[in-house]
């Protein structure tokens, strides 16, 4: 469900920063510095500090500023951003022994930069530190606290090890044992089961908001995006493939399915000519679904022109035989007898209890 309810989901993991809010800055005076390498320092004490998700944040409200940093297997990264007046944001990065990881992350800080070009380059050995000053009249505290939380999620959890566990071939192998039972369609970058705790503002709502005053809260529905928001919405695939994501005479798209309820698996399957089919998974036999349901969204790039904002999108159903209970509850239909587990008969020899159905895949040869 895309909604303005969706700002009080997403601000939540940063109420412990400040307050959610779409207010106006009110820093101090700023200038841009013109230094290629500039750092920014703060000067007063953090206001808050918390972590997230492997990431150490530290708020500096009265400066409306805030720094984040983590390390890890011998690599360390810091990130600082600062709001100034008349929408001047400041942007800083810092990254030791990234390795190849370096470009994709450098890739989305250029992104991440409006028009100005940030300085420097990757050595070797994934070193870089780098700065870009640009002026943003719409750009306030919160957009701030959200670029930087997004950046520095996708940096720290970009490390190898984590990277290639999550691939779109192992979210559909989850569920299927053959690939050409249950597969992406080859046009799907990405998969982000966590979507709606993204949309955190109001370009968010603007770029997904119903154009036609038409559509129900639970239908479908597909955007043309920019740079920027394909790595707002998809941070760790942005992180891995950096401009990989964009080719020449191609345009990228979000398409916008809703859940139907948890556990569910999603997979965009096909993509023809003005249609595009997204399957629903669900686990083998009678399992309990929640009544809650909320949207996922799935990253495209259609190089051969068969789709735009008006397609249509389609559902169908796919019952997993891998992913399903080993036993399942028999009713039985004398109420006087009492209910016993049976072994479950939507279940092949290949049969595990758990599936993860959420959270963000790539597709694997975008981090080659």
């Amino acid at each position: 469900m895309i909604n303005k309810n969706l700002f009080a989901i997403s601000c939540m993991p940063l109420i412990a920063l400040m307050a959610c809010t779409n207010g106006e800055s009110t820093a101090g005076s700023a200038t841009i510095p013109n230094a290629t390498a500039e750092k920014i320092e703060f000067k007063t004490a953090a206001t808050k500090s918390v972590e997230m998700n492997n990431v150490s944040i530290d708020v500096f409200t009265e400066e409306t500023g805030a720094s984040a940093t983590c390390g890890a297997n011998g690599k360390s990264y810091t990130g600082k951003a600062k709001l100034g007046v008349d929408g001047l944001v400041e942007s800083y990065l810092n990254l030791k022994n990234f390795g190849n990881a370096c470009d994709s992350i450098f890739n989305m800080f250029k992104s991440s930069c409006g028009s100005a070009t940030p300085s420097g380059s990757c050595d070797e050995n994934g070193n870089l530190e780098t700065y870009c000053s640009y002026t943003d009249g719409e750009f306030n505290y919160l957009d701030l606290m959200y670029k930087l939380r997004i950046e520095s999620d996708a940096s720290c959890n970009s490390f190898e090890a984590i990277n290639m566990q999550h691939t779109l071939d192992k979210y559909a192998a989850q569920f299927a044992d053959d690939p050409n039972e249950l597969s992406f369609d080859s046009h799907v970058l990405a998969y982000n089961g966590t979507f709606p705790m993204i949309i955190s503002s109001e370009d968010d709502y603007e770029l997904f908001r119903d154009k036609t005053g038409t559509r129900k809260d639970t239908d479908p529905f597909i955007r043309e995006v920019d740079a920027f928001h394909a790595v707002k919405f998809f941070p760790m695939t942005a992180a891995i493939a950096g401009n990989g994501i964009y080719q020449e005479n191609c345009k990228t798209f979000i398409v916008i399915s809703h859940d139907g309820g948890q556990p569910t698996g999603h997979m965009l399957t096909h993509i023809s000519e003005g249609n595009i089919e997204i399957t629903g998974i669900s686990k083998g036999g009678r399992n309990p679904l929640t009544s809650n349901y909320f949207s996922v969204g799935f990253l495209v790039r259609d190089c051969d022109g068969l789709i735009d904002e008006n397609s249509t999108v389609t559902f169908k159903g796919f019952t997993s035989k891998t992913w399903c209970s080993a036993k399942i509850l028999q009713i039985p239909n004398n109420l006087d007898e009492e209910a016993t587990y049976i072994d479950n008969p939507y279940c092949n020899e290949n049969q595990h209890e758990n599936a993860e159905t959420y959270s963000e895949w790539f597709r694997a040869d975008l981090a080659k």
